[in-house]
């Protein structure tokens, strides 16, 4: 395994041939393509947001996370009621786009908001381990799971499970 530097994430960005990313709201979008723009070098960027965000009454960003100093989000973490008291946590749910606002829906009227978290990768390659790492860390306590629309044998899963299992170095399983 590769050792997690600080300068690991800029090496993947070498390493990799293309940068894949899924983004679920608009001011991601926004930095993945000024990132693009900005980027020394060419490789190719394949955005896979569905138009349904379009729309979407919850997909929205402020222009506060538009401002200088604010960038491209590989990974966003879960920052509500599950975040206040992470060791209580039983379940962390890694996902990508719009499964996002269905799964804090579900949370929501199930009332699981302290027990349930849920982090978007919003770039699936090249893989953001070290924030995968970080936010696994943060939930120690709970089951890792990743969620997707689509069936298990299609869709993302035989791509991020070797990951996520990667990252936690095979400590417990990712369902």
């Amino acid at each position: 395994m590769t050792s997690l530097t600080e300068d690991f994430d800029v090496q993947q960005l070498y390493d990799c041939n293309w940068i894949v990313v899924n983004c679920s709201n608009p001011g991601n979008y926004f930095h993945v393509l000024r990132r693009q723009i900005l980027l020394p070098y060419r490789k190719p960027l394949i955005v896979f947001t569905p138009k349904s965000l379009l729309r979407h009454p919850e997909a929205r960003s402020s222009f506060d996370v538009m401002l200088p100093g604010t960038h491209f989000l590989r990974l966003i973490p879960e920052e509500g009621v599950a975040s206040e008291r992470p060791e209580e946590v039983k379940r962390l749910i890694f996902c990508t786009g719009k499964v996002y606002y269905e799964l804090t829906k579900e949370r929501r009227s199930r009332g699981m908001e302290a027990t349930v978290a849920i982090a978007r990768i919003e770039q699936l390659s090249p893989f953001p381990f070290d924030q995968v790492k970080a936010e696994s860390e943060r939930f120690s306590n709970a089951d890792l799971v990743w969620c997707q629309e689509e069936h298990k044998n299609q869709g993302y899963y035989d791509y991020v499970k070797p990951r996520i299992r990667t990252t936690i170095q095979r400590a417990k399983p990712v369902w």
